[in-house]
């Protein structure tokens, strides 16, 4: 995560030596995009996030789904406001930072790094105790410098906080992305945070659900199952789930219809409520409606 243009797509570039950025109109992530990476410290599933202002409630999504945060920081632009919303953002969930400073190939804003550090402390956007335990890591994704490093320390930050799950059982995650593919129908990117998903899995979400026809990887390969911290798109679902809500898989179709109907329900009885507040907030706010009608019913 980090300000736009900070480099967070490069150092994905960078991990996965391919070209993301050229996909996305103007140069610059517009969705919430999941990778897995497999190297000699094990697996991990990166989240690219947009750092358009813009974009706010797509980072505060983001950062609610992330177990760890890597905070790109460009040494030639310093703290932005982009920088300190997702610093404050994070500190509120509790979700722990990892800080890389980038763009260290620029030697004349080397001198920059100390008053990056400084102003973090200095406006309390980190804590003495949570600085401490927060490492920031020099880097530069133009020349690869300090990318291994970074790395494992992001696999050393994850034993520290001790980050477990379950493999077996029902999976349950988060949607990522959703839309309808005129082939194939509505599909979803998702995000596994616990059990193994397979294909033929009845899935529910929120108002919707539906049995699970493919498993694709992010390469567009089909595979038969997902296990925890992966990435993945799927189709099967009846119509496209919400963006960040959360997915369970359940035992059959018929208990997904059933709780996806109640589900429904009680979704359309609070929007009525909003409406209805929204609706008498300003009858009362009306300064020209001199007169209310009420009717009162009582009982004795």
């Amino acid at each position: 995560m980090g300000h736009v243009n900070h480099g967070k797509t490069s150092l994905i570039n960078c991990i996965k030596s391919s070209n993301i950025k050229t996909k996305e109109i103007g140069n610059i992530t517009q969705n919430i995009n999941a990778y897995n990476i497999k190297n000699k410290y094990g697996k991990l599933t990166l989240l690219d996030t947009p750092g358009h202002y813009t974009f706010t409630d797509m980072r505060k999504k983001s950062i609610n789904i992330s177990d760890l945060i890597i905070l790109l920081i460009a040494i030639d632009d310093g703290i932005m406001p982009q920088t300190i919303e997702i610093i404050k953002y994070a500190n509120k969930k509790k979700v722990p930072i990892l800080i890389a400073l980038n763009k260290i190939d620029k030697i004349n804003y080397l001198e920059n790094i100390n008053t990056i550090k400084n102003k973090i402390i200095n406006n309390n956007l980190i804590s003495n105790k949570l600085f401490k335990k927060n490492i920031f890591i020099k880097i530069s994704t133009k020349k690869k410098i300090g990318i291994n490093k970074l790395i494992k320390y992001i696999f050393i930050k994850s034993k520290l906080i001790k980050l477990k799950t379950i493999i077996n059982g029902m999976a349950s995650g988060i949607i990522l992305d959703s839309n309808i593919n005129k082939n194939i129908g509505p599909i979803a990117k998702i995000l596994i945070k616990k059990g193994t998903l397979k294909k033929g899995n009845i899935i529910l979400c929120n108002e919707t659900y539906g049995k699970i026809k493919c498993i694709f990887d992010e390469n567009k390969n089909i595979i038969n199952k997902a296990k925890p911290s992966m990435a993945v798109e799927i189709s099967g679902f009846y119509k496209i789930p919400n963006i960040g809500k959360k997915f369970i898989v359940v035992n059959n179709k018929k208990q997904a219809k059933k709780i996806s109907e109640i589900k429904y329900k009680i979704n359309k009885e609070k929007k009525l409520e909003k409406i209805k507040k929204k609706n008498l907030k300003n009858i009362l706010l009306n300064k020209n409606n001199k007169n209310l009608n009420i009717i009162l019913k009582t009982n004795l």
